[in-house]
């Protein structure tokens, strides 16, 4: 993926690993967001997430993880997956972060139980650290990114650049066909 931070931010040992659903695979999401990044595009300092890029983060693994941990990695999550039934998620409203102007899941239980499956498996594998786990599992994407190297200041839900945006953007849902399965 594009790296949209700074070069404070950028992963100093190469590529972290994340458990992803890619949402490119949704046609009517990808014209969801589209449609998005042209109302965002008149902000110097967002950049949209081009479609091939758009997903949902399960989680991720804040260090380098060698060969053979990858592949136990995939296997165990994939026995740990093994049993989720497909689920229908809501995406929407859009609303702006600290640094992203993100959508959200909903309804949230049914990706905070891949989140704890992905964590189970992810325990299970020597060598693989995980951040402590959060009191409450915040699923969401992300639209677009601040870019640092144009932007003033923080993106934050009462900055005046969002003033002029319609309502509409941030109140907006959308239905994802059911998921058939983690690949």
């Amino acid at each position: 993926m594009k790296n949209f931070f700074d070069p404070q931010r950028i992963w100093p040992n190469g590529s972290y690993p994340h458990f992803l659903i890619l949402l490119d695979r949704y046609p009517q999401y990808v014209e969801y967001a589209r449609q998005h990044a042209e109302l965002l595009g008149h902000f110097g300092h967002l950049e949209a997430v081009p479609a091939q890029w758009l997903h949902i983060t399960v989680q991720r693994v804040h260090h380098p993880a060698g060969a053979q941990q990858l592949e136990q990695l995939a296997a165990e999550a994939r026995t740990e997956l093994a049993d989720v039934v497909p689920f229908e998620v809501q995406l929407g409203p859009t609303w702006p972060g600290v640094t992203a102007i993100t959508v959200a899941p909903y309804p949230e239980e049914p990706m905070a139980v891949l989140n704890r499956k992905v964590r189970a498996a992810a325990g299970r594998v020597e060598g693989i650290e995980l951040r402590a786990e959060e009191k409450r599992f915040w699923p969401h994407t992300s639209l677009a990114y601040a870019n640092p190297r144009q932007r003033q200041e923080s993106i934050d839900s009462t900055d005046s650049c969002f003033a002029n945006l319609p309502r509409s953007l941030f109140a907006a849902g959308f239905t994802l066909l059911s998921q058939k399965g983690l690949t």
